[in-house]
């Protein structure tokens, strides 16, 4: 498709790959039906939907372990500041009541009196202290700030050891659980003190603590983490996904070059077919044009001079002379013919010889574009397998070019990276369109393509095309 820089737009830049490095690869049986671009697909829904499931699923199972795991350690770190707290208290509770507490509850008739009643009474007021009780050393109870509570006997291991010394046990519970002490009612902490003087043990005090408020403080705490938690592990899965769409756009973009690709092999095959089919047809033309006819002539002067001869005529000779002019021109016709078959880099023209005939060739055909060739390997360089390759990439490039009415510059190099030989080729009037059968590089990239080359092509800043073909040398 020729074109003026300025007459249409360019599309942005894009990359065939070469498919015969891909269909001589065997199928698997379960997807041999699908061809190149279905099993890409297949390949992409065996792959791609588990394992978006699969994240999903993670993404739930982690965010309930992350919160299981938080919460558990930070209640238990709660409850054991919470009993330290629990501890606290009740010592400051104790500590200006204890004498007068000792006293009371002393045998032989251990009784709480009004006035100490009444205070530890007051004592409850507190939002964080719900209930005070009072045992007697044998852990019988004497005194409880609830009213109407069932008091059971201390049991003997929650007694505390020595005097002074205080036991404390917490519980938590909310809509996951319990967690902590088994302690009367949910959120709880509470705290026994003994009260005695030296190592005799009079009574034993207990301080029941709220930890509702706590434990609300904390459930809102757990649902806050857990929503943060959710929501990374949410935008990781959505990051998940979009790369999982960005490598199914790319998959479906190489199925897509798959299935033209696979649809470009018989339609090259086909061109080629006709190519080969017309070069006979011209072959046997020539012949049929220059060298039978001539023949014909010749065999026809040769039978009458023969005749002549045997006639004894005296014209004979010049006969078989007027026989000479037809066989020239019979020779003639079959150099042209040879000629034509022939291309210029045939022979025993070295590559880089081969390539700047061609390139006179495409001069004295076009002598108003500006062509240059720079080689930037010698002829050992290329391995002598590909030495026709580059010549065909040369003549179909150079074709190409010629027959672009408005190119007026074009530039090729011949070079080695690494393990590819290269054949770039750039112009100024070319759209970047190789899968267009009309495309004047056409045939360059079909011929790229079957002798098992990788080829590329974008638009350059000149409003033209840059093609690069490469071949591996091993």
């Amino acid at each position: 498709m020729a074109r003026s820089g300025k007459d249409q737009p360019i599309d942005s830049a894009t990359v065939q790959t070469g498919f015969a490095h891909t269909l001589g690869a065997e199928s698997q049986p379960d997807s041999a039906n699908f061809g190149p671009g279905g099993q890409v697909a297949l390949f992409a829904a065996r792959t791609f939907v588990p394992t978006l499931l699969g994240g999903l699923v993670g993404i739930l199972l982690a965010s309930m372990v992350t919160l299981f795991a938080y919460r558990h350690f930070n209640v238990v770190s709660s409850l054991r500041q919470s009993e330290a707290a629990a501890q606290v208290t009740a010592q400051a509770i104790v500590e200006p009541l204890n004498a007068g507490l000792i006293t009371e509850i002393s045998p032989p008739a251990p009784r709480i009196s009004d006035e100490t009643a009444k205070a530890l009474h007051g004592l409850v007021t507190n939002k964080a202290v719900y209930r005070i009780r009072i045992y007697d050393g044998g852990g019988r109870p004497l005194f409880s700030t609830a009213t109407g509570d069932t008091v059971q006997p201390l049991p003997p291991e929650l007694r505390p050891t020595g005097v002074g010394t205080p036991t404390a046990r917490a519980g938590y519970r909310d809509s996951f659980g319990h967690l902590g002490d088994d302690v009367a009612s949910d959120n709880e902490a509470m705290v026994w003190l003994t009260l005695g003087s030296g190592a005799s043990t009079v009574g034993i005090f207990e301080v029941d603590l709220d930890l509702t408020a706590n434990a609300n403080h904390l459930a809102e705490h757990h649902l806050l983490v857990a929503g943060g938690a959710l929501i990374i592990l949410l935008a990781l899965y959505v990051a998940l996904l979009l790369g999982m769409r960005q490598i199914g756009a790319s998959l479906h973009q190489q199925q897509e070059s798959l299935r033209r690709d696979a649809e470009l092999l018989p339609a090259m095959f086909r061109r080629s077919m006709h190519a080969e089919e017309e070069a006979r047809q011209r072959m046997a033309a020539e012949l049929e044009g220059r060298v039978a006819q001539t023949l014909a002539t010749v065999k026809a002067e040769l039978e009458d001079a023969a005749a002549a001869l045997r006639r004894g005529e005296l014209g004979a000779g010049a006969r078989l002379d007027a026989a000479v002019p037809p066989l020239q021109k019979m020779i003639s016709g079959v150099r042209d013919v040879a000629a034509a078959l022939h291309r210029p880099g045939d022979g025993n023209l070295g590559l880089t010889e081969a390539i700047e005939a061609i390139l006179g060739e495409a001069r004295g055909r076009r002598p108003d574009i500006d062509m240059n060739l720079r080689f930037e390997a010698t002829d050992g360089d290329v391995p002598t397998i590909l030495h026709p390759v580059l010549r065909r990439a040369a003549e179909s490039g150079f074709a190409g070019a010629i027959a672009n009415g408005y190119l007026t510059r074009l530039r090729v190099l011949v070079g080695v990276e690494g393990n590819d030989v290269i054949f770039r080729l750039r112009d100024d009037a070319t759209a970047p369109t190789l899968d267009d059968p009309d495309n004047p590089y056409a045939r360059l990239h079909e011929h790229v393509l079957l002798s098992g080359g990788r080829i590329g092509f974008r638009a350059n800043s000149w409003g033209g095309i840059v093609i690069r073909a490469t071949w591996r040398r091993s």
